[in-house]
This record gives C-alpha cells, structure tokens and sequence, in this order.
C-alpha cells in the first residue's frame, strides 16, 4: 500500500512504516522504530531511537491560529522531538514545539501542544491533555 514519504527524510533502513502513512520534509526517524498505518509526521520532526507509533497519531502539528488562543501571537516554534524507546498511541496527536523524553508512553488519543515538555519516563493516559507551556517531570504519570 503506498506510503508518501519526503526524499528528504533520514530514516533507517531497519524502520517499518505501516499502509498510507505520510512523513513531510526533514524528518528524522531514529533506529528500529515502528510507524503504524495512517499516520503523519510533519516537518522537521525528530523521533529518536526503538520508538513506536500507533496508527492514526499526527506528530508535530502546527497549532491552528485565533484571535482568543492562548498562543495568537506568531510564535516560531521548534521541531517536535520524541526521546529513545517512547511510545505513541493511536489516534495521539503531538505538536511542533513540544519535547517529549525518552521510555515515555503518550497514550491512545492524548494530545501534547506546544511549548511542552514531558519528561522521561512519564506516562500521559489515554485522551490526556498537556496544554501549551506546561512541563511534567520525570517518572510521572497523568491520567
């Protein structure tokens, strides 16, 4: 099943990526990483080592822009980047401009917008919301 994936994206040979997924400009993929089926990865994104990413997850998205947003004024912001053996679930979506650590699980359908960071080896449950400018720690958990 076709795939649509930039020419100048760096991914290693021994990456798999699941039917119909779409992966934009310089982006880079670390070792052994699985992406699912459907799924899309915009600009600039780093995802690191022994990652995986469930079907349907949309990782560095840029935030839609209006008036009473919390983030109206034009922010540059930077590549989405997901640390060494983190884990994506189905249906997350991540935004450009958040850091996600490494041994970290984003469950099904949660959302990190951005300017987040969510630290090593935390877990942010399933449908979880971490809202622009927050920071989690280390070893956390948020359901």
């Amino acid at each position: 099943m076709p795939n649509s994936i930039h020419g100048s994206v760096a991914i290693s040979s021994d990456v798999t990526v699941g039917h119909y997924s779409v992966i934009l400009e310089n982006v880079t993929i670390g070792k052994n990483c699985r992406i699912g089926h459907h799924v899309v990865i915009h600009e600039d994104t780093v995802i690191g080592d022994n990652c995986q990413i469930d079907d349907h997850a949309v990782l560095g998205k840029k935030p839609m822009k209006a008036a009473s947003m919390a983030l109206s004024e034009s922010v540059e912001l930077d590549p989405l980047e997901i640390g060494h053996g983190s884990l994506i679930g189905t249906g997350s979506v991540l935004y450009r401009g958040a850091r996600i650590g490494s041994e970290t699980l984003i469950a099904d359908y949660a959302s990190v917008r951005e300017i987040s960071t969510v630290g090593d080896g935390t877990i942010i449950g399933r449908s979880a919301v971490v809202e622009n400018r927050v920071t989690v720690g280390r070893n956390c958990k948020i359901e």
